[in-house]
């Protein structure tokens, strides 16, 4: 067998196993973001549902009334209106909101090493083609 031969062999090999991996990080990047999207997608039309049905944003109109009851009134506004929140989807939201945040940024400092590595496998099987 020619060096050349092996050499090719091999390199056949790598930009496989590189293609598998990038699909695989482009596949993975994808999924988590569609799955925190929709759970954050959620968990936002839950707590929306929730505030709807105890009609909590109607609460908040109180402080379109007159100044004098809002200076006396606005903590226990606020107060009431903290207190009928749903508190568990907001924090699942939150979660949600941080982790998209954490694989968005990991995926920019990552797209630029996936980009060369796809211009590269381009370019093997550009040469390979030609041949």
């Amino acid at each position: 067998m020619k060096e050349s031969e092996l050499t090719n062999k091999i390199m056949k090999k790598v930009v496989g196993y590189e293609k598998r991996r990038v699909i695989g990080w482009i596949l993975a990047v994808i999924l988590g973001l569609v799955i925190f999207i929709i759970t954050g997608a959620v968990s936002l039309w839950y707590a929306a549902t929730i505030l709807g049905e105890t009609k909590s944003l109607e609460l908040l109109t109180l402080f379109r009334e007159d100044w004098e009851i809002i200076r006396e009134y606005w903590r226990d506004t606020i107060t009431t209106f903290f207190q009928e929140l749903p508190f568990d989807s907001i924090i699942i939201l939150a979660i949600s909101g941080v982790i998209l945040l954490v694989i968005i940024i990991y995926s920019l400092r990552r797209r630029g090493v996936v980009r060369k590595k796809i211009t590269n496998i381009e370019k093997f099987q550009k040469r390979e083609d030609d041949k």
